[in-house]
C-alpha cells in the first residue's frame, strides 16, 4: 500500500486531511531542494573531497581496539591524527601513540581543525544511551560495556546535546564534514520518536555535510569492515552515499574479493574482519550485518 493510501486511510480514521498535509510538505520540500536548500531550511552543505588527512577517533579498548577499523585506517589515510583514551591503547601504530587523548575538549577541538581542512573524520566508539532523555546519550571513550551493561574503566563522554551545540567551521566552498560512525545504533533515538535526537543528527546540526550512521546494532567485525570499504570508496573519489553503497554491495556478494586498490595492510584486516565473521558463523551476505548502516546529509 503506497503511503499516501495509508495516510488516507488514517485520515479518515482521525478525521484530518494528514494525506494532504503530506503531499504540501513533500512539494515545499522539492521546492526548496531544487532551490538549493535541505527540507530544513539550511543552505545545502559542501561535498566532502577526501585528501591524506583523517581524524580518527579511538574510544574502544582492549580486544575490541584490536578488531576496530582504526587499526587499518591511519593506511588509508597516509597523515592521520589518531586520538585514544589514555588507557588501552590501540597496537595498530607501534610507531608511536595516539596524537591526543579522547577528552570531550579535546576531541571538539580537532574536529573544528580538520572542519577547516579535509573534513574526515572516524569515531569508533560505544553509544550509550540516557533512559531518560535522549538528549543525553552519549559516545563513551575508554568504556567497555560488561555483560550486565555497566561499564568498567575511566570513561571520557560526548553527548548529543553537546555535539548539537557545535558550530564547527566548514569552509563554504568545502570540503565539507565527513564524520563515520562506528558505533551501536548512532542514527536511531532511544526514547523520543524524532530522528533529530540522535547522534548522527547531531553532527549535522553541527555543520557537518555526511553522516555513516547505523539503525540497529551489528556485530563489531562487521561494522570495523565496511566502515574500511566506505573509507577506501571515499579515498578513490565516491560521494559518501555512492561509497556506502559500493560497501554494501560487497558485503552481499557471495563472491567477494577485497579490492586490490587498497593497501596490503588494509587489505589483511579485511580478510581477517571477514574470516571471524564467517569462522563465527555468520553469512557476512546477511542484510542484518549491514542494511543497517546509513548516509543522512548528502
Amino acid at each position: 500500500m503506497a503511503t499516501v493510501d495509508v495516510l488516507s486511510t488514517l485520515s479518515r480514521l482521525g478525521r484530518a486531511d494528514l494525506a494532504g498535509e503530506w503531499r504540501g510538505w513533500r512539494d515545499s520540500a522539492r521546492r526548496r531542494s531544487q532551490a538549493g536548500h535541505r527540507p530544513d531550511g539550511m543552505v545545502t552543505r559542501p561535498g566532502t573531497a577526501p585528501g591524506d588527512g583523517a581524524l580518527l577517533v579511538l574510544g574502544l579498548t582492549g580486544a575490541q581496539a584490536r578488531i576496530s577499523s582504526s587499526r587499518a585506517l591511519h593506511r588509508v589515510y597516509p597523515r592521520p591524527r589518531l586520538l585514544a583514551p589514555e588507557a588501552g591503547r590501540p597496537s595498530g601504530r607501534p610507531d608511536r601513540g595516539p596524537d591526543g587523548t579522547t577528552r570531550p575538549a579535546e576531541v571538539l577541538d580537532e574536529i573544528r581543525r580538520v572542519s577547516l581542512s579535509h573534513g574526515i573524520v572516524d569515531i569508533s566508539a560505544h553509544l550509550l544511551p540516557d533512559p531518560s532523555d535522549s538528549w543525553r546519550s552519549h559516545l563513551a571513550f575508554g568504556a567497555v560495556p560488561g555483560p550486565d551493561g555497566t561499564q568498567t574503566g575511566d570513561i571520557d563522554r560526548l553527548s548529543v546535546q553537546t555535539v548539537a551545540a557545535q558550530r564547527f567551521p566548514v569552509p563554504p566552498d568545502g570540503p565539507g564534514l565527513c564524520v563515520s560512525l562506528a558505533s551501536c545504533m548512532n542514527g536511531l533515538p532511544r526514547r523520543h520518536q524524532d530522528e533529530s535526537f540522535t547522534m548522527a543528527a547531531a553532527f549535522l546540526a553541527g555543520g557537518a555535510s555526511s553522516v555513516l550512521g547505523s539503525l540497529w546494532l551489528v556485530r563489531l567485525h562487521a561494522t570495523a569492515l565496511v566502515d574500511l570499504l566506505f573509507h577506501h570508496g571515499l579515498r578513490t573519489g565516491h560521494a559518501p552515499a555512492d561509497a556506502l553503497r559500493q560497501a554494501q554491495l560487497w558485503m552481499a556478494d557471495p563472491v567477494r574479493e577485497t579490492p586490490a586498490s587498497m593497501p596490503a595492510d588494509v587489505r589483511r584486516l579485511a580478510v581477517e574482519l571477514l574470516n571471524a565473521l564467517t569462522a563465527s558463523g555468520h553469512d557476512p551476505a546477511d542484510p542484518a550485518f549491514w542494511a543497517g548502516l546509513v548516509v543522512v546529509g548528502r
